[in-house]
């Protein structure tokens, strides 16, 4: 089965925490396809090729986000969605298991 995981300060919506012995805090990614939030099961079965926006909404003073996979390179945003979540859309690589990454920039340190 596929492992969707979140890590560092980002999470998909629905995934469990990588384990840890302690577990980083994920909250506030959601990861969508054809414009619907994708559930667990919906997470498991994507496929190389699928293209998902990312939407990470870190609230506070938020000016940009950015966003890795399987920690690659950081991809900054400003773009927003209708919900004033922060997007990228990602196409998943050759791969089945996938880490997400997020921060938020306040303004003058990543967070």
């Amino acid at each position: 089965m596929p492992n969707k995981n979140c890590h560092a300060d980002a999470s998909c919506a629905g995934n469990t925490p990588p384990p840890t012995p302690t577990p980083p805090q994920c909250i506030n990614i959601i990861a969508y396809k054809d414009g619907n939030a994708l559930s667990q099961d919906e997470l498991n079965a994507l496929q190389p090729g699928d293209m998902i926006t990312l939407a990470f909404a870190p609230g506070g003073a938020a000016t940009k986000v950015r966003f890795r996979v399987n920690a690659g390179a950081w991809n900054e945003t400003t773009t927003k969605n209708a919900n004033g979540q922060f997007t990228w859309d990602y196409t998943l690589e050759n791969v089945t298991d996938f880490t997400i990454d997020a921060q938020w920039f306040d303004g003058s340190v990543w967070n």
